[in-house]
């Protein structure tokens, strides 16, 4: 399942999952921000619970339901359909595809997910979705620090479960401002290592450029 501003998929699921944890327990879905450890819990602590909480309050694995066939029938609004397909809001056609140009591709293109990923979508719904930490989370994220700029080049590095890594210094290769705060960019090397501690990935912040010599060039 998926839940973003624009619905979630299979239709409403995260909406109705969340009515039913919010009957097991009525109004305790909250941030306490006012407590907390300045490095375990800096932004408060979660008091609600998660769908594992209230199943086992009522004797189930997780709260949870089956969704319908109907609510399976559409693609996943806004990430599986193309810009010139428009679906119809007000349910006219079934298929969700416009009657007057049902198949028309030209020009269409999925749409962007940075337009509902957390960084762009609206921040109300984010600090709904990831708590309060969510302002400063995007902060660092524009203007990331210098080891957080090399750890974030681990994403995808590896299909094995990073649990440490380590930072080799390289050289300054880049120097500008991002709303108004300095930031310089290293060409360092992050290291990766699985839980036996066996190095996994390897990682540049600059990725290389090969150029192909002139006898393997690949024509389009």
């Amino acid at each position: 399942m998926e839940t973003k501003p624009y619905g979630g998929y299979p239709q409403f699921c995260d909406v109705k999952i969340t009515q039913l944890v919010e009957q097991v327990n009525p109004g305790g879905q909250v941030w306490n921000v006012r407590v907390g450890r300045k490095h375990h819990a800096p932004y408060g602590v979660f008091e609600g619970m998660t769908i594992f909480d209230a199943g086992a309050k009522v004797g189930q694995a997780a709260i949870g339901y089956i969704p319908t066939d109907q609510e399976w029938r559409f693609v996943n609004i806004y990430e599986d359909t193309a810009t010139s397909m428009r679906a119809l809001v007000e349910g006219i056609d079934k298929t969700g595809f416009s009657r007057d140009e049902p198949w028309k591709m030209t020009g269409s293109s999925l749409p962007e997910h940075e337009t509902f990923l957390p960084r762009h979508s609206p921040r109300g719904y984010a600090r709904q979705m990831f708590g309060p930490g969510v302002d400063n989370a995007i902060e660092k994220y524009l203007v990331p620090s210098r080891e957080l700029l090399a750890v974030l080049q681990l994403w995808r590095a590896s299909q094995q479960i990073v649990f440490r890594y380590d930072v080799i210094p390289g050289p300054k290769v880049f120097e500008t401002q991002i709303h108004g705060k300095r930031f310089e960019m290293y060409n360092d090397t992050v290291l990766g290592f699985n839980k036996s501690g066996k190095e996994v990935a390897r990682v540049q912040v600059e990725e290389p450029i090969y150029i192909r010599p002139a006898e393997r060039v690949t024509w389009l």
